[in-house]
């Protein structure tokens, strides 16, 4: 029972009071008393009480109104929530470096990130922009449409890899598309995301590669000196004229099966980070000198001439002393080995401004158009059976190529066949 209901009661029960009382001091004049007591029940009681619902409804509209003002700043601080996480959602979507497509079950572009859109090359900003654009206009690729489809129809996520034209060369990517449910639309959309294979592709190819060249490379020396052991093994070891040949033959092969491992192992610690730089001040002039000097027996067997013109200024450089002399005496020998008899070999060091440039040009056989630009990968030789004869590995190039790049120099080379070849690199003075 509210305090209305109270008010109202005792007002009754005050009003009859009131009545009888007055009828007793009016001699039992019962109507002149209940109109005075009518008259006192209404300004005593009525009219308070009146007033008091008056109040209390004005207080109750006023509660509610507040209540409903709390409720609208409530929600507006829920949408405003809401719109902060959609916002800081589309900004980590949108700062993802992997491209990231959103699609609805009409293949319709409901999101795209900037890497997806600097992928495909869209120029277009805005969400409202993209809703309009369909998957195969963004990615003009059958398969990519095909997949997110196909995702979306099975309920099932889908990967691909699939290879397409992208920033001006063909890339490959590891495709992952993912089926989201919609409860509010009672739907499936797709999201799709591409991880950018391309240089790993490539690096499996070059171990695949590097391996199969390395198994042969190994097997090809091995062969010969087995060989050549057993044919000694079944008599020839007491043939006066073929043991001597034979022997000579297992011990060429064990030779360049040596230089073949300690390339192997060079080339190995480069890679791998394992090999380090121990530079010093050097003098351009003396590593020259003592790079010819090694390769001096050579040059007088085969007749070769050379002439070596250095640089008027003496400026020192540094450098790992020991490396750079390698890289030397490897442009030398094959300077040597591809030569003609009486040949010339030129060895120029000269001041490039902010670094040493060194040259060896020979009057070789010279490399093919062709060849030139994988003279420096690993393994390759422009004329494999000539190099192989010469006891060449494939390496000494590759490896002379990472020690410069461990000096942050430059190396290359220009050549025409049957006219020589020019073999350079720089290395900066500081």
């Amino acid at each position: 029972m509210n305090k209305i209901s109270i008010r109202i009661i005792f007002g009754i029960i005050a009003g009859f009071a009131a009545l009888f009382a007055i009828s007793y001091l009016l001699k039992q004049n019962l109507l002149i008393s209940f109109f005075v007591s009518v008259l006192i029940v209404y300004f005593i009681v009525a009219k308070p009480i009146k007033e008091i619902n008056n109040a209390e409804d004005e207080i109750f509209d006023a509660r509610s109104r507040e209540s409903n003002s709390k409720k609208v700043l409530m929600l507006e601080k829920e949408k405003r929530i809401l719109f902060e996480e959609a916002k800081r959602f589309r900004q980590t979507l949108s700062n993802i470096n992997e491209p990231i497509l959103i699609i609805n079950s009409g293949a319709k572009i409901i999101f795209l990130n900037d890497a997806a859109k600097k992928l495909f090359g869209i120029k277009f900003n805005g969400i409202n922009n993209d809703k309009d654009k369909s998957l195969f206009e963004i990615t003009r690729n059958p398969e990519i449409a095909n997949i997110i489809v196909s995702t979306i129809e099975s309920q099932e996520q889908k990967t691909k890899e699939i290879s397409f034209l992208a920033g001006g060369q063909t890339k490959i990517f590891f495709v992952n598309a993912l089926p989201v449910y919609d409860e509010e639309e009672g739907k499936y959309f797709g999201v799709i995301t591409f991880y950018d294979v391309t240089d790993q592709k490539k690096a499996e190819s070059i171990r695949r590669e590097f391996t199969s060249n390395v198994t042969h490379e190994l097997k090809t020396p091995l062969t010969s000196i087995v060989g050549y052991a057993d044919t000694l093994l079944e008599g020839a070891v007491n043939d006066p004229q073929n043991n001597i040949k034979f022997l000579k033959k297992i011990k060429d092969g064990s030779e360049r099966l040596s230089r073949l491992i300690e390339n192997l192992l060079e080339i190995s610690k480069i890679e791998s980070g394992a090999e380090y730089l121990h530079k010093k001040s050097c003098d351009p002039k003396e590593l020259v000198a003592e790079a010819v000097e090694a390769v001096r027996y050579k040059l007088d067997v085969k007749g070769i001439k050379e002439e070596i013109i250095l640089s008027q200024r003496s400026d020192l450089m540094k450098c790992d002393r020991e490396k750079i002399v390698s890289v030397l005496i490897n442009f030398l020998d094959n300077a040597v080995k591809f030569n003609k008899e009486g040949g010339f070999v030129k060895v120029k060091v000269s001041d490039a401004g902010e670094e040493i440039m060194f040259e060896v040009t020979d009057s070789g056989t010279g490399i093919s158009q062709q060849d030139i630009p994988r003279v420096f990968e690993r393994f390759y030789m422009a004329n494999k059976s000539r190099s192989k004869e010469l006891g060449g590995t494939g390496l000494g190039l590759a490896i002379a190529k990472h020690l410069i790049e461990m000096h942050k120099g430059k190396i290359g080379v220009e050549s025409k066949e049957g006219e020589g070849s020019r073999f350079w690199f720089s290395i900066p003075k500081a």
